[in-house]
């Protein structure tokens, strides 16, 4: 306005019909000099583009088939003002090169066919070309223009075509065929507001109703920011921004053919899912068609329960180990022949594994996914010769819950026929893009936007930029070649400021970095493999310090192949998993997830885990759960008090952990190996803040330790040992369930000994035989379980603990205090004689 009253006077200054100014300016490009002046002062030159309504119809010559761009003049325009439509092309692409033009509505008469076609052909991946007159929110229309290729936007006014189901068909035709939408007013617009729900419903991503200075545009505008403010209550607001067009889809047609095949078969021994899914060797996956059926038997069991897979959206994506591409293109292929609307994938078909329950959780409106497939086999080596998974996660973007595998088991066991698009081409997972074929539609995005997004909102990045940002603070985040790779880097370095390089092995390769890495492609972020980074932060393999001459860094984290583990350490300092969780909790009011929520009201670990973070719920009044291993079984706790549990307690903002390196809240349905470590960071920045001076995570442990005691923790793990042997040894200590209590065992009072059994509190399930527990008076525990994630022989894992209150001796070697604990175990298994194994595996 200041612009134009300075050039025009106050005259100019008139608001008119559509709320916007009307200069006398003499020509086309002065009216958008002017504008570019006023977007100049205002400061936001790099945020604003221009759109425009030529309105051509307006001076299209049908005669002489020209457009006179002087058509008021009142003694008539000169030749050299009528312009062909080749000549208007040129006239558009000089605008498109010297000005910020994005938007160009009815470029042409409304029967110019040809005409909206050579300007498409030319300028159609540069610009929107939109369609007013051209398509009258009219289906028919629409068809011919997408025959034509002669639009790439559509412009929807709802009483243009006369009612809301053909508008609605003709924006869905549009969406589909990867075009933008643009809802639109009419001249003579009244006060109702409904086109700003009509364009958040579509997801259009772009509405046009006139400058804010009257009183029927400002109905609009208020209207969204209704909408907005509702929305954002259950976090499924979004803003379009630079991706107005896309929002809805930017699809390109594939040529093939949706024709289903029923394809025969018969089931196949040993399909089975573990407590994180199926996981064999790659070969046998590879082999006949071994995935086709368990993809398929998971499609039966969906049919059966009656969830939303027809015309649903999927989403499919995996932790990028060997063979990930090939079967996720195998998974689109059955699952639009078994009636998907729509498959969601992550650029080069990667996804975390909390990335995939962010997906499902938050993308678009959030919770549109009826649920997805998750290709990993976690920490497991990958190759040809190694190890191959997969896994399905519901609709509330959580594992499947044990009632959901048993029917998928069942379904393996009965499975005849195999229903598959086999015409549908490979998509091209490479880069973000949206397909079309038929009525399908095939979304590439890009792999860490929702995960970020999503953490954006639980932590304070600003506060945890301004750690990073301290001369004194340093860090490494070994990603171990594996998914969490881009994560790390976008986020840690690009977003929160880290040092070029900090983030290491942030390349994800199919093996994890092979035989010929330092943790020979076991991205297992723990004490024995995560080589590289333990010894960075001046530690052995027991934990111990070293002396080094390289600098040390302040702060040190690890993920393992799909990122949902984590390891913590400080400077020469190791924090396990068990005493993180009971960290995280203990601090939750720095972390801004949980104080914005008034506080956390819940939380859990499994059974194995140590008793740290008993000690703190206690003291903090919290509700705390002692759950089997399995991620699935904290999910019926974080979903208490949602529509899937209404009635019982809500034990949400909740944190949950597990030994194994896994910590999460209620964010996502999974572990979180980069929310744990933003958690630490957010802890350190805080406390840091607060003191004045960096604050390191090892006063952060002591700390806590001089507080609530120290639980002395170690995990034995005997991998690929003789599985029926293993099984019989569980068998002889199970036999012997309570029959031990009041023994003394080399010192030890046993107070209870049995089968660990879960009551779960929100859904009132029974998970029996999860596990064997030694208990002993003094609190000191030794733990078996028989583990379900191996895919050769199996692994047998022993937990020890052992507690010492804050007046004991807190500073010494974990390994050394639960020694003693360890050969009570042997006696009371007899593990050697069992399975041949004198020395563990792995010590963490």
């Amino acid at each position: 306005k200041g612009v134009i009253k300075k050039k025009y006077g106050q005259d100019a200054c008139n608001v008119g019909d559509e709320g916007g100014f009307a200069p006398s300016v003499q020509d086309n490009n002065e009216a958008l000099d002017v504008l570019m002046e006023a977007i100049e002062k205002s400061g936001h030159a790099a945020k604003v583009k221009i759109g425009t309504d030529v309105a051509a119809s307006e001076f299209y010559i049908a005669e002489t088939k020209k457009y006179d761009l002087d058509f008021k003049h009142p003694e008539g325009s000169p030749d050299s003002m009528k312009k062909t439509a080749a000549e208007m092309i040129e006239y558009y692409k000089e605008w498109i090169a010297k000005y910020p033009l994005i938007s160009i509505e009815d470029p042409f008469d409304q029967d110019d066919w040809e005409a909206y076609s050579a300007f498409m052909a030319e300028c159609g991946s540069q610009v929107q070309i939109v369609g007013d007159d051209l398509l009258v929110t009219n289906p028919t229309r629409v068809a011919t223009a997408i025959k034509k290729a002669a639009c790439n936007a559509l412009l929807l006014k709802v009483n243009q075509i006369g009612s809301v189901t053909e508008a609605i068909t003709a924006a869905m035709m549009s969406i589909k065929q990867g075009w933008g939408v643009m809802v639109s007013h009419r001249s003579g617009e009244t006060e109702d507001s409904f086109i700003a729900d009509l364009v958040v419903g579509l997801r259009a991503g772009q509405i046009k109703t006139g400058a804010p200075c009257r009183s029927e545009r400002l109905a609009k505008y208020n209207q969204l920011l209704r909408i907005e403010e509702e929305l954002s209550e259950r976090n499924a607001a979004s803003y379009a921004g630079e991706s107005f067009r896309s929002l809805g889809l930017n699809a390109t047609a594939l040529q093939g053919s949706l024709e289903v095949s029923s394809l025969t078969t018969a089931p196949i021994e040993g399909q089975k899912p573990g407590t994180s899914g199926l996981r064999k060797k790659t070969k046998v996956f590879m082999e006949g068609k071994y995935l086709h059926n368990f993809v398929q038997s998971v499609f039966n069991a969906l049919y059966a329960e009656d969830v939303p897979v027809k015309g649903g959206t999927l989403v499919v994506s995996g932790d990028g180990r060997y063979w990930n591409p090939e079967a996720i293109q195998i998974i689109i292929k059955i699952a639009f022949g078994n009636g998907v609307g729509r498959v969601w994938l992550g650029t080069n078909g990667l996804l975390s594994t909390p990335a995939v329950s962010a997906v499902i959780r938050s993308r678009g409106g959030g919770f549109e996914p009826f649920g997805g497939f998750i290709c990993s086999a976690s920490h497991n080596p990958g190759g040809i010769t190694e190890d191959f998974g997969i896994k399905y996660n519901c609709e509330n973007g959580g594992p499947a819950p044990e009632k959901m595998t048993n029917k998928m088991v069942e379904q393996t066991a009965s499975i005849t026929e195999i229903k598959m698009c086999e015409g549908i081409p490979d998509i091209d997972l490479t880069k973000p893009a949206c397909y079309t074929i038929g009525g399908k539609i095939i979304e590439v995005f890009d792999s860490v936007e929702d995960h970020m997004s999503l953490l954006q909102e639980c932590f304070d990045f600003g506060q945890i930029k301004q750690l990073i940002a301290r001369p004194e603070f340093s860090f490494v985040y070994d990603s171990m070649s594996g998914v969490q790779g881009p994560y790390a880097k976008k986020i840690l370095e690009e977003v929160l400021g880290g040092k070029p390089g900090s983030c290491i092995n942030a390349e994800p390769k199919p093996d994890f970095g092979g035989p010929d890495s330092a943790w020979h492609g076991h991205a297992d972020p723990n004490l024995t493999y995560a080589v590289e980074l333990v010894k960075r932060m001046g530690l052995n393999a027991k934990g111990e310090k070293i002396s080094t001459t390289d600098p040390i860094p302040s702060f040190g984290a690890g993920a393992d192949g799909d990122a949902d583990r984590n390891m913590i350490l400080g400077s020469q300092f190791f924090i396990s998993p068990s005493d993180s969780l009971a960290i995280i909790v203990a601090n939750a009011d720095c972390i801004p997830q949980f104080s914005k929520a008034g506080g956390l009201k819940g939380c859990a670990r499994s059974m194995p885990t140590s008793g740290a973070l008993d000690l703190v719920a206690k003291k903090k009044g919290l509700a705390c759960f002692e759950v089997p291993t399995g991620w699935k079984f904290f999910g019926n706790l974080m979903d208490s008090g949602t529509h899937y549990f209404p009635d019982g307690e809500t034990y949400t903002p909740f944190v949950c952990g597990e030994e194994s390196f896994g910590t999460g809240s209620d964010h996502v349905r999974e572990k979180d190996g980069m929310w744990a470590v933003l958690a630490w960071l957010q802890i350190l920045a805080a406390k840091t803040a607060a003191k004045g001076s960096l604050v390191s995570a090892e006063e952060v442990a002591t700390a806590h330790w001089a507080e609530y005691g120290r639980n002395y923790y170690a995990r034995y793990d005997y991998e690929g040992v003789d599985k029926p042997k293993s099984e019989e040894m569980m068998k002889m200590m199970a036999d012997k369930a309570g029959t031990l209590v009041g023994q003394s065992i080399q010192g030890m009072e046993i107070k209870i000994n049995d089968v660990f059994e879960y009551n779960d509190p929100v859904d009132k399930s029974v998970s029996k035989n999860q596990g064997i527990r030694f208990i002993f008076t003094d609190g000191s525990r030794i733990i078996f379980r028989l583990s379900g994630t191996g895919v050769a022989g199996a692994t047998v894992r022993l937990y020890l603990e052992k507690y010492t209150a804050p007046d004991g001796d807190l500073g010494l070697h974990a390994f050394d205090v639960v020694k003693p604990l360890a050969d009570i175990a042997m006696e009371l298994s007899q593990l050697p004689t069992y399975t041949g194994r004198d020395v563990p595996t792995v010590i963490t």
